[in-house]
This record gives structure tokens, sequence and C-alpha cells, in this order.
């Protein structure tokens, strides 16, 4: 499956296909003919080359090591190359340097395998949890679910969250999740129409995005209190969370910073590979980034896309999910 690959106008894309610490499947795309050496470095920098034919040349790297150097590629200028990545290439940052143009690739990133969860949302006749394998790309449905779930998130003590807007019925619940079994209990009924998103934020609180405010809503689940903290001039699709509590929102292939505690929030942009005007449906933190389902209007199934916000890159992974799902969440941010 794809893992993590930078797919933006370029000389040449490299992509990363696979987990580590192992072998991965490394695929190079360059102009017929070329020959392309593969640079892996722990993190972005401003490293240049100091021996070959590209000496001199920029990396975009920090202290850069070759990987792979490919010739053999096919008539399109794609070949596959399979280099054994130790333990501190986990999550290294990788470069395709043509040697003949000296020009470097956009980033690309090596991923950790691991597990995502879904839930179909509105337009779900019969709700259903989801496991996500990354590693391969299946999609498996674990549990029936008593009513729609539109977005979910996991507490900092491991509780499970799932928050519902039903189109009909103005009410909207929030419920705890077991996804052993799928079974909801209804916590809190809420008169703010539509659960937009659900995060933790640094502080352990509880925060919604409302569609009925277009606003983002600080809720304690115990006295069933929800206070307005700001509202925004745009809608959100979905509202999540990084490891640290930094909260983040998305519309239509922007993305936001929020600041819970100064209510307000700082509008970063789309970043490349990431097409601005592409609904977003669920978005969650998984290992350090964020991924996003996409509903496609050319495509019946929902598409899943992974963001690095550190190099500001994004690409679609090799999943497909039911045109159903809308809550997307994962307890290890």
């Amino acid at each position: 499956m794809l893992w993590w690959a930078a797919w933006v106008a370029s000389a040449q894309t490299v992509s990363v296909f696979g987990g580590c610490p192992g072998r991965v499947s490394l695929t190079v795309e360059c102009a017929p003919g070329a020959t392309v050496d593969v640079l892996a470095a722990e993190g972005p920098g401003d490293a240049r080359l100091d021996r070959g034919p590209c000496e001199g040349s920029a990396t975009g790297l920090e202290s850069p090591r070759r990987v792979a150097r490919t010739t053999d590629h096919d008539g399109d200028g794609r070949i596959r190359v399979r280099p054994a990545l130790s333990e501190p290439a986990c999550g290294a940052h990788l470069v395709a340097i043509d040697t003949s143009t000296c020009t470097a690739s956009p980033r690309a990133r090596v991923g950790a395998t691991g597990t995502l969860w879904a839930a179909d949302g509105r337009g779900g006749g019969m709700p259903q949890l989801y496991r996500i394998d990354l590693d391969t790309g299946g999609v498996e449905a674990v549990a029936a679910l008593d009513h729609a779930v539109t977005s979910l998130a996991v507490a900092p003590d491991g509780t499970w969250w799932a928050g519902e807007a039903s189109a009909r019925a103005p009410r909207t619940r929030l419920s705890t999740l077991d996804p052993d079994t799928g079974e909801l209990t209804t916590v809190l009924d809420s008169e703010l129409f539509g659960w937009s998103g659900l995060a933790f934020d640094a502080e352990g609180r509880m925060l919604r995005w409302t569609e009925a405010l277009d606003s983002l809503v600080l809720v304690d689940p115990d006295s069933g209190v929800e206070a307005p903290i700001y509202a925004s001039p745009s809608a959100s699709h979905c509202l999540t969370a990084d490891a640290e509590g930094t909260v983040y929102r998305y519309y239509n292939g922007w993305i936001y910073r929020v600041d819970p505690v100064a209510g307000t929030e700082e509008w970063l942009g789309t970043p490349p590979g990431l097409a601005y005007g592409r609904q977003g449906i669920g978005c969650t933190f998984h290992r350090g980034l964020l991924y996003v389902t996409h509903l496609d209007a050319d495509d019946p199934e929902r598409q899943l896309v992974a963001v690095d916000l550190e190099a500001w890159t994004a690409a679609e992974v090799h999943v497909w999910l039911p045109d159903t799902v809308d809550a997307l969440a994962s307890p290890t941010p």
C-alpha cells in the first residue's frame, strides 16, 4: 500500500510502500533514462551534496545519506527498489536527486505501521465501526453501531467518545463507545445541532465543533454544560488534536490551528498534494501524521489522505472507505 508520498509537480518523485524497521519498497518516478539517487535523513535541512556529479546541489535534508541508486527503470521512468532501512530510518525524510539535472524531488516520509478506526455517519442505513490496516490497506467492519457517528475521539484516559449529528432530528448525542463491541452509551443530549469534530486539548478538555453556530464549543460531559468559545466565518468538516493536544480543524482543503484558550485560530493553508475544495469528512492524527477522509465527486468511495504538517506535504493513501464513513480516530496520535 502507499504509505507516504509527495505527489506534486516535479521532475521526479519518491514514494514509500510498507513500514519500518525492515525492508520497505521505494517507487521512484523520473524521466526515462535518468539516474536517480535516493537520499534519507532524520529531517528537513539545508545540506548540500559534498561529492559526485551534483556536488554543491541542495538536498532539502539535514545530513543525508544515500540509500539507493535507480537506473533500471521501465519505459515510463518508474522503478521499484527495496533498501533495508534500520530503526533510525523510521520517520525519515527521503528525496530523489536526478544526477543529470541535480534537482531534488519533494520530500517523502517513511511511516510506521498502525491502525485507524472509522465509523459510518449520515447516510449509513446500518452504521458500522471499521478497522483500517495501514500496512495492507484492508478495511474491516468489526462491529455494528446503534446509531450513526459523525465524530470520534479517544480521550487521554483511553475512553472512546462518539458524537452524532442526525439529519432526522434537531438534537444530537454524545456517547461513549466500546471499540470491541460497538456499544454506544449516551451521555449527553445536545440542543446544538451538528457534531463536525470532537477533540481533546492539551489540558484534556473536550472540544467539539458545532454546525449550528460554526463554533468551537467546550463540553463538560459530566454536567452537560456546553460553552461556545469562538465562532468562525467558515464551516468545519472535522476537528482533531495531535499527541501534544494541539488542536486543528479542516475545511475544504484548508487546515487551521486552533487555540481554544485564546479563542482564536490560525489559517495554515493547503499543503502541496492536497487540493483546495476537496471536502474532508473525518480527520485524526496517527503517529504524527494528519489523516483526512475525502469525498471525491467522481468516485463513490471515500479516499484517505495523509498530511505531514512539519514537511508541509500531503499524499493519498491507498485505502478506500465506504461512502458512508464520516468519522476517523486513532488511539495513538
